[in-house]
């Protein structure tokens, strides 16, 4: 499909569709050989996946897990991700080691009453960015997964992305 196919089907411009595949947050696009820039569903699920990131880490964080994904370094995408769960928790109210505290309590006490309270106040503070990391990390699972599929078999890329040579398996960015 063309940039402006793919942008129209996810509510961007053509030129965004462009601009993401030139900062690493798309895969490479294969040429037309009259130079045309031809996309696929593994787009389609990689520009899903950076604008559903976008909602819950900011555009910045999202750029850096969709360049860390290309680069063959989903380790690391996933650990960005995992910091931001964190925060999210954090920002909650609740730091680990007060979740800790209280599943030791629970342990101490022998009843499930005071779980059940902390549990429904930790519900109330997952705010709509908490709701849109979920969602993020679902498309990016998805990307991934579909990326696999394109996999030319026996290649050396790690989901369909070429590891540790930017998107598309070029040196460099986009």
């Amino acid at each position: 499909m063309r940039p402006a196919d793919l942008g129209r089907e996810c509510g961007v411009s053509a030129q965004a569709v462009r601009d993401y595949e030139r900062d690493g947050f798309l895969p490479a696009a294969e040429r037309s050989r009259s130079g045309y820039r031809m996309y696929t569903e593994v787009h389609a699920a990689a520009l899903r996946a950076y604008l559903a990131l976008v909602a819950g880490y900011g555009h910045a964080e999202s750029g850096r897990i969709m360049n860390a994904v290309h680069a063959g370094e989903v380790g690391d995408a996933l650990a960005l991700i995992d910091r931001g769960h964190g925060r999210l928790l954090r920002r909650g109210g609740y730091p680990l080691d007060r979740i800790a505290g209280v599943v030791r309590q629970i342990r101490t006490a022998g009843g499930t009453g005071i779980l059940a309270a902390v549990l429904d106040d930790w519900r109330r503070r997952l705010t709509v960015r908490g709701l849109a990391m979920l969602d993020a990390s679902a498309r990016l699972s998805h990307y991934l997964r579909l990326s696999e599929a394109v996999a030319p078999e026996g290649s050396r890329e790690v989901g369909g992305l070429t590891g540790g040579r930017g998107p598309g398996g070029r040196g460099g960015r986009g």
